[in-house]
Parts: C-alpha cells; sequence; structure tokens
C-alpha cells in the first residue's frame, strides 16, 4: 500500500500544534514586516505577528515559498512517503501553487507528487488539508484523496468583509466587476472567493450592518458541518456575531479563529468573515 502525506501552506492559518498530530506538513510563507524577514508560523505566529501590528509595525509584504523551500519539504516527506499530496492556496490569490508545481516538476526524488489548487485560502483550505490528512491516515491512496478534496470544494464558502476596499483592490486581488468599480473606497462591501478569486456579490444583502450581513449569509444555508467566524485583531462584532449564530443554530458548533498574517497583508488587519462548509451529500 501506498503511503501518502499531505502538504498545505500556511495561508491555511493551521498551527504546528494543529497540524503535527494529523501528519501536515505545512511549507511556511515568507512575511516582511517593517523590513524583517520571517517565515510564517516558523519565526513569526499569528499572534506575535498581530501584538506587532498592536505596538505600530505598519509595512507588510508577502512573497510565496521559494522552489527550494518546496524541494526541502518534498525530501523530508518523500523520506517516509511513496506520494504527496500538496493543497495550497488559490492560483488567483498567491503565485504559491505556480511555484509549488514547478518545484514538483523540477523535482528528481521518486515520489509522487500531486500539486491541488483549492480556490481558497484560510480556514477553508485548512479543512481541505485535514481531510486529506485523515484519509492517508485511513489507508486511502492519491487519486482517491484527491477525488475526495475534488467533491468537497464545490461546498466551501469564505465571505468576508475587508478593513477597506483600498486595501484589498491595491492588491489587485479583486475581480473588477461592477459592482465593485461602482464601489467608493471608504465602502465595505460584502466580499466572497467565487471560482478562487474575491468578487463582490451584488445582491442587496450588501446593505446593513457588517455582522448582521454576515448572520444572513450563514442563515441562507439549507445544511452545515462546519461554521468558523474568522478576525484579525479581536474584534467585539466577532463576538457579537458568534452569539447571534449560537443563538440561531444552538446545535451547530461555531469556532472563531484569526486568519494567518499572509492573508491579513492583502484585507487588512481588521477584517471579519465567515467560513462555512455545507458538508457532502
Amino acid at each position: 500500500m501506498a503511503r501518502t502525506s499531505i502538504l498545505t501552506d500556511s495561508t491555511s492559518g493551521l498551527t504546528p500544534e494543529e497540524a503535527s498530530p494529523l501528519g501536515i506538513a505545512i511549507v511556511p510563507v515568507n512575511i516582511q514586516l517593517d523590513g524583517h524577514s520571517f517565515r510564517e508560523g516558523v519565526d513569526l505566529s499569528a499572534q506575535e505577528f498581530y501584538q506587532q501590528i498592536a505596538e505600530g509595525a505598519k509595512t507588510l509584504r508577502t512573497a510565496p515559498p521559494t522552489v527550494r523551500q518546496f524541494h526541502d519539504a518534498f525530501r523530508a516527506l518523500g523520506a517516509n512517503s511513496d506520494e504527496i499530496v500538496a493543497i495550497h492556496v488559490s492560483s488567483r490569490l498567491s503565485g504559491l501553487t505556480s511555484v509549488a508545481r514547478q518545484a514538483a516538476q523540477s523535482y528528481l526524488g521518486r515520489t509522487r507528487i500531486t500539486v491541488i489548487d483549492s480556490r481558497m485560502t484560510a480556514t477553508p483550505l485548512a479543512w481541505l488539508a485535514t481531510a486529506a490528512a485523515e484519509a492517508a491516515a485511513a489507508g486511502v491512496d492519491s487519486a482517491e484523496i484527491v477525488r475526495l478534496l475534488r467533491a468537497m470544494m464545490p461546498h466551501l464558502y469564505l465571505a468576508f468583509f475587508a478593513e477597506s476596499m483600498e486595501v484589498i483592490q491595491g492588491g489587485g486581488l479583486i475581480r473588477r466587476t461592477a459592482a465593485v468599480t461602482a464601489t467608493p473606497p471608504a465602502a465595505k462591501p460584502l466580499l466572497m472567493i467565487e471560482e478562487g478569486e474575491i468578487v463582490a456579490l451584488e445582491r442587496s444583502r450588501s446593505r446593513g450592518r457588517p455582522v448582521d450581513r454576515l448572520f444572513e449569509f450563514v442563515s441562507e444555508f439549507s445544511r452545515l458541518e462546519r461554521i468558523t467566524i474568522l478576525q484579525g485583531r479581536p474584534l467585539p462584532e466577532a463576538l457579537e456575531l458568534a452569539t447571534m449564530l449560537n443563538e440561531e443554530m444552538p446545535e451547530q458548533a461555531v469556532e472563531t479563529r484569526s486568519y494567518p498574517p499572509s492573508v491579513a497583508a492583502h484585507i487588512g488587519t481588521e477584517a471579519l468573515g465567515v467560513a462555512v462548509y455545507e458538508g457532502l451529500r
């Protein structure tokens, strides 16, 4: 039986403490904060990052892992694996997946490597990596793991309000729809990752408080397996949203967590969002 290892990247927000027991390896995004370089999750935790932001750090940039960093990850996993499934951030949001594919093609080891574009980031990416790791631990081969991931991906959702449209438009991540073009920089439309890229929802529900609009977004699902509220720095609105969801869905677990620095670099440190997984029928 082929032994399969799972690799993801630090935009998933998985910490080493969460990933290690599951057998998930994480390749870190490179973070530059006020001129200092860090490997996300290795030299700089999310908690340390947000503390530095609170203390006045301002200039934040990111760069994908290098081909060499991927080769190092492949080599470490290949020592005990016949196959590697690498599930990464949407290629429409980052060049990371492209680098992963270049690294897989140029890697000289005998391990079979499959690179998957998750079309997601943050917690939905973490859910995919976790599902893949659980399947691998059960002895499922890489081809079946890929089929599982492909089945899950259409049922994952991430909706959020960025810190400002200026922050997100400046990063070039958002599709220039009519809704975006007509949106004043100070406005905060409801954004969503759709087909791997960020789009502004053009529906009437984009009016009202962000907390109410996110609550309405979640309430529209007829079935839910997982819900996570995402915030950067701790926000009272996140607590309010959790309270509203717990009251509306008392049997549904609702988690709240901080999105990682690599995501904060593109949506700001004070964004608020929800990740939803419908589950498979």
